[in-house]
């Protein structure tokens, strides 16, 4: 059996549904910023879609409460995705649970096979409330590949219009800089989502091998600026220093307000 960091209640049904099916995972730990709001206790883990035997991946998301009318189009699109992905997070409005499939290969091997560049659908997110699974989103992310850095910079300013002061932009632009300068390609994505206005991104920075101890200086100016308690935030980073910064998400909330989230790795797939 696998051992995961800080194991919660919500969290430990979620695991034992994995290790039920036998399942190797890996996983990443989040917390997320907004105006006055840090929230730390989020979680996704993922899974090879390579030999998990036919129903594993239904049952899991049954297990963890997916909505019908959401797990119509997990099922519909399943068969395609190489990766697939469970989590859940602690919102200010209550326990947010999601499955994600990851189209990683498929996109690639478009790219390799034609040099297209086309923007392709990497992932489909899908979330719930586990208290109210009526209310539930399908979120999409669009990867742009090969785009080089003045494009991404131009694509994250896009996403703000006149608001490129904020946060969570002033910090992606920093750091797609920073990964440019190790040589290190990112992976940038951007999100939509049905029926609301969200409009942020996704950058995957792996490859800069960047840990949470080397951008510290930038997020600390990031928590400041969204008022976040400089104690708080001290406590939670100084456990987090020597993780491997991975993804870094980001933009303009379904009501509009900016919010940032930094992705760690904890245990690698």
């Amino acid at each position: 059996m696998q051992v995961a960091d800080a194991v919660g209640p919500s969290e430990k049904s979620l695991l034992q549904l994995l290790n039920a099916h036998a399942l190797r995972y890996g996983r990443e730990d989040s917390f997320k910023m907004a105006k006055g709001r840090l929230l730390a206790d989020r979680f996704l883990v993922g899974v090879r879609a390579s030999g998990v035997p036919e129903g594993a991946f239904a049952a899991i998301a049954d297990g963890i409460g997916i909505p019908d009318k959401l797990k119509a189009m997990f099922l519909q699109h399943i068969e395609q995705a190489d990766t697939v992905l469970f989590g859940m997070e602690d919102s200010d409005t209550g326990l947010i649970c999601k499955a994600y499939l990851e189209f990683w290969q498929k996109v690639r091997r478009e790219v390799l096979a034609t040099g297209r560049q086309e923007p392709a659908l990497m992932n489909l997110g899908f979330k719930w409330y586990a208290n109210d699974s009526s209310i539930n989103v399908v979120s999409r992310y669009t990867c742009y590949p090969m785009l080089d850095l003045a494009g991404m910079l131009q694509r994250i300013r896009d996403i703000y219009g006149r608001g490129t002061d904020q946060p969570s932009c002033r910090l992606a632009l920093h750091l797609v800089q920073v990964a440019a300068m190790r040589n290190a390609p990112s992976i940038y994505m951007e999100v939509s989502e049905d029926e609301t206005s969200r409009r942020s991104y996704d950058i995957n920075l792996y490859k800069a091998n960047l840990t949470l101890g080397e951008v510290e200086p930038v997020l600390l100016e990031a928590a400041a600026r969204y008022a976040l308690p400089r104690q708080q935030f001290e406590a939670l980073y100084s456990r987090l220093r020597t993780r491997l910064l991975g993804h870094l998400s980001g933009g303009l909330a379904r009501d509009g307000s900016d919010f940032l989230t930094v992705y760690y790795e904890t245990q690698p797939l």
